[in-house]
């Protein structure tokens, strides 16, 4: 905190880092296992698979090429945003933490148990509450829907899932770096 920059400022800094970080580790991960499982045949069949693949893309009608490519845009935006949510825990326990005197480390990873509880608790309630919520027209309605808006639905309701779960712990993070910060 001695860059003259905003709290909001400071956390989409590291936010962005750590998530290009989390997908060079990916991508180094996937090139590993490739090293580590290097076979002529195992990459004679891989070309085979993705020249299938290409002739299969380039067979398909245009309404399934655009809900193809949206599909892919869809799990890119869900992929990048868990990725953040996933640094803005850990952010926010290492807020929480060192808002404390001594033991900063310490009580962050405790911090971080405490929010993985609490985030299993509450989940567990909202499912058992949902499985008892028993509203007639909520059942009876007609939920036909096409495979295909199914699939496009079911990747917009998590994209907004992990949207809520970030902004919660994008709000936690700046409540302590805002009013709780001990440096010391």
């Amino acid at each position: 905190f001695t860059l003259p920059v905003s709290v909001h400022q400071h956390i989409w800094s590291k936010l962005i880092v750590s998530v290009v970080w989390f997908a060079a580790t990916i991508l180094a991960i996937i090139a590993a296992s490739l090293v580590v499982a290097y076979d002529v045949s195992f990459l004679r069949e891989f070309f085979d698979v993705l020249r299938w693949f290409f002739e299969g893309l380039q067979k398909l009608k245009i309404s399934e090429t655009l809900n193809l490519t949206a599909y892919l845009a869809e799990f890119a935006v869900l992929l990048f945003l868990s990725l953040a949510a996933f640094a803005l825990q850990f952010y926010a326990a290492l807020a929480a933490g060192h808002s404390r005197a001594n033991h900063k480390m310490v009580w962050s990873v405790a911090w971080f148990f405490g929010f993985q509880f609490a985030l299993r608790f509450l989940g567990s309630l909202l499912f058992i509450s949902l499985d008892r919520l028993r509203i007639p027209s909520f059942l009876n309605m007609n939920w036909d829907v096409a495979p295909v808006a199914a699939i496009h639905m079911g990747l917009l309701f998590m994209i907004v899932c992990v949207v809520i779960y970030g902004a919660i712990f994008y709000a936690i993070t700046t409540f302590f770096l805002k009013k709780h910060l001990n440096l010391e």
